[in-house]
């Protein structure tokens, strides 16, 4: 499932956000929160209540509250929170709840015969964000690095490192070429064409303002 949410900044206006929750065998892992904590809750009820499933882990793609805002509240429910080594370190450093078990550069999570593989491949939108492979579905969770189709800008480069960003893009294009869904961030899931437009929305920042998601 991807699951998305908005939320109205002052800079970028109204946007959505997603996020993605895999489900097998009445259990669950989330990745990704909404950006405000009743949201959260609300997501965590329609997992608990709707799908009738217990979530069993949470990931973060990256440490900005578009991934992480109710943490707390993941944590208060004993559910397990991986995260990359990175993640955990730049949280640590901005005061929000670290993760209880961390990875350098993969983890793998099993949900009974569903396997989903959480790759560090280097810094792009953020210096810690990574992809999220279900190998069963061929479907790639990438986060805010990875840019919708729809999209005009690269978005908010804020904390981006833009050299090592069209690297990174170029590694995940190469290990995941057989990918069938590819979800960014914000806007609509797509295919394997996400690649290529990151990277030339990439190139194109180099020639004006960042703008809005």
């Amino acid at each position: 499932y991807v699951h998305t949410s908005y939320f109205t900044d002052s800079t970028y206006g109204r946007f959505g956000s997603n996020g993605m929750i895999v489900v097998n065998e009445k259990r669950a892992a989330l990745f990704d929160t909404p950006m405000t904590d009743s949201l959260t809750r609300k997501l965590i009820h329609y997992i608990q209540d709707s799908l009738k499933c217990k979530i069993n882990y949470f990931v973060p793609n990256h440490f900005h509250n578009d991934c992480t805002e109710g943490i707390d509240i993941i944590d208060s429910l004993k559910i397990k929170i991986i995260s990359s080594q990175k993640t955990y370190e730049i949280s640590a450093e901005n005061n929000i709840l670290v993760a209880s078990k961390t990875f350098t550069d993969t983890a793998q999570i099993q949900l009974g015969n569903v396997l989903i593989v959480c790759d560090y491949l280097g810094a792009a939108h953020t210096e810690d964000n990574i992809v999220v492979w279900v190998d069963k579905d061929k479907v790639l969770f990438g986060g805010c690095m990875l840019r919708a189709m729809e999209s005009k800008w690269i978005g908010n480069t804020s904390h981006a490192n833009l050299s090592e960003w069209p690297k990174t893009v170029k590694k995940i294009k190469k290990k995941y070429k057989y990918v069938e869904i590819v979800i960014p961030g914000h806007g609509n899931y797509n295919d394997a064409n996400l690649y290529s437009h990151t990277l030339e929305l990439i190139q194109k920042h180099r020639k004006r303002k960042s703008g809005p998601f």
